[in-house]
């Protein structure tokens, strides 16, 4: 999460972020911490999440079917990676939103802000 940060806070992409962390308060505390040019909200575990989700216009996160979802059921299109390091029972659903055309796949998410275009 905070790689994805740091690559669209060095974009000249004009959004404000909601990051949500789940029971990570290591990496909530880092995310607090860290200085950007882009408004952002951290937040660690919550129950909020369809709040946070009817505030937002898109999802980046992980293709666990939970996330996928969410997102869909507030018509979010979703970002997800798919790698060697997604879990298996997982991938099949990076491969049914890249069918669906419900948002984009990206191998890594080093390789989100170049195919931004296509989404």
């Amino acid at each position: 999460m905070l790689k994805i940060l740091r690559q669209i806070d060095a974009s000249p992409l004009a959004v404000q972020l909601i990051l949500i962390c789940g029971r990570n308060e290591k990496l909530t505390r880092t995310l607090r911490e860290t200085k950007t040019r882009i408004p952002i909200h951290v937040e660690g575990f919550t129950t909020s999440i369809p709040y946070y989700m009817a505030l937002s216009d898109f999802f980046i996160g992980k293709p666990g079917p939970g996330s996928i979802s969410e997102a869909l059921s507030k018509r979010l299109p979703v970002i997800i990676d798919c790698n060697a390091w997604t879990l298996p029972q997982e991938r099949y659903n990076a491969v049914w939103v890249r069918e669906k055309e419900l948002g984009v796949v990206v191998q890594s998410q080093g390789r989100l802000l170049p195919q931004w275009q296509t989404f």
